[in-house]
């Protein structure tokens, strides 16, 4: 499966990937297929931060 890191942080936090694909203001779809073939290692760290933002949002407000 490509782009593993991502999707164990993505789980490990319970961030949907429609979450992450609204963060950075494209389609779910499209980002689905954007995952689906494995990233550079930078591309894979932007998403985890993205999705530590999320996680710590949602922290902040519930």
């Amino acid at each position: 499966m490509a782009n593993t890191l991502f999707r164990e942080e993505a789980k490990k936090h319970k961030v949907r990937h429609w979450e992450v694909a609204d963060a950075i203001g494209i389609l779910d779809v499209n980002f689905c297929r954007k995952i689906r073939k494995e990233l550079p290692a930078h591309e894979q760290a932007k998403l985890i931060n993205i999705v530590h933002e999320i996680a710590a949002n949602r922290n902040r407000e519930g």
